[in-house]
């Protein structure tokens, strides 16, 4: 049933995914500056591979590392540690991009810096009203907020 699942969704993925606005520009920004790139997911490497390729983004990662290999998935650090092992990168020098709470929360126990980029519609995600903020507590709303760990939490990467 699990294969079954994964093969719809790759071939969901093939058909119908899109980059987040200012995903191309920020991985052609950092690609011009000799900067290298991975992508750790807790998703399959199927799936992976299947943006990757929908995307045409082959060429901009040194790294493509899945969570289904490691002991544990996010929020455990293995999946980043791991990655910055394959980059040949100390995890300290890494900075992490990051949609998920686990996902900050496992790059932060990575000694990595975190940079939160939430998916839209997230209840408490403190949206910055000017776009970019410094994270460390509880959002406007009061709640607190699921990235309030990270190091910077921002709307888009646009």
């Amino acid at each position: 049933m699990a294969a079954e699942i994964v093969d719809a969704m790759a071939l969901l993925l093939a058909q119908r995914v899109t980059a987040k606005p200012g995903v191309v520009p920020a991985l052609t920004s950092c690609r011009a500056q000799g900067l290298r790139l991975a992508i750790a997911s807790s998703s399959p490497r199927r799936l992976i591979e299947a943006v990757v390729d929908r995307l045409a983004l082959w060429d901009r990662f040194d790294v493509l590392h899945s969570a289904e290999t490691e002991m544990a998935g996010k929020p455990d650090p293995a999946v980043f540690l791991t990655t910055a092992r394959l980059l040949a990168v100390a995890p300290e020098r890494c900075v992490v991009f990051e949609d998920s709470p686990a996902g900050v929360q496992g790059a932060l126990a990575a000694g990595m810096t975190c940079v939160a980029v939430p998916e839209a519609g997230v209840p408490g995600a403190g949206r910055p009203e000017a776009g970019v903020r410094c994270a460390g507590g509880p959002g406007r709303d009061g709640a607190t907020d699921p990235y309030g760990g990270a190091d910077l939490v921002i709307d888009s990467l646009e």
